[in-house]
């Protein structure tokens, strides 16, 4: 089947087409946008109704230019942006937390994947980066094997607080 963007104007209903492929068990995923850019990745499901994806690429959707880039082919299990410094910070499946200088174009590895630590979600409140591990924990441990934990780290990629959250399912966060 065929997956795809669109961009919809509220103006007048005109519809632009601006990612699109086709395959089998892949979905676009992560759709997020910042400040002038629109990023999203491409996932591929390893096996039928299995939650073990990976994603294939991270793309960036520029609204002014209207370019489609990828950013990165690894295997990205989520991301978010740091905009007041310009930080795309990401977490690679078996490799760990990445932050990556948009301006700069460097990246640099901030913290090692482990046992524990293997597959990320993260986000961003103005403030902190947290990363959580509660989705990896839940799908590749049994209920007694399961630690799941939230790492609240600084801008600059610091440890500032690790949570036990051995009994919470999701978290979100927003701003302050």
């Amino acid at each position: 089947y065929t997956e795809m963007i669109n961009r919809i104007s509220l103006k007048d209903g005109s519809t632009k087409n601006i990612y699109e492929f086709t395959g089998t068990n892949m979905s676009i995923s992560y759709v997020r946008s910042y400040e002038n850019k629109l990023y999203f990745t491409v996932q591929e499901q390893a096996e039928k109704k299995s939650y073990n994806s990976n994603t294939k690429a991270l793309y960036t959707y520029d609204y002014d230019t209207e370019e489609v880039n990828m950013v990165s082919d690894a295997n990205i299990s989520d991301y978010c942006l740091i905009p007041e410094k310009n930080i795309l910070a990401y977490y690679v499946k078996g490799e760990g937390l990445y932050f990556s200088d948009i301006k700069e174009q460097t990246t640099r590895l901030v913290m090692k994947s482990d046992k524990l630590y293997d597959m990320c979600n993260l986000s961003y409140d103005g403030k902190y980066v947290y990363m959580d591990n509660l989705l990896y924990q839940a799908y590749y441990y049994s209920r007694d094997e399961r630690q799941r934990k939230c790492m609240v780290l600084s801008i600059e990629g610091d440890l500032i607080n690790e949570i036990d959250c051995d009994d919470v399912a999701y978290m979100y966060f927003g701003d302050s």
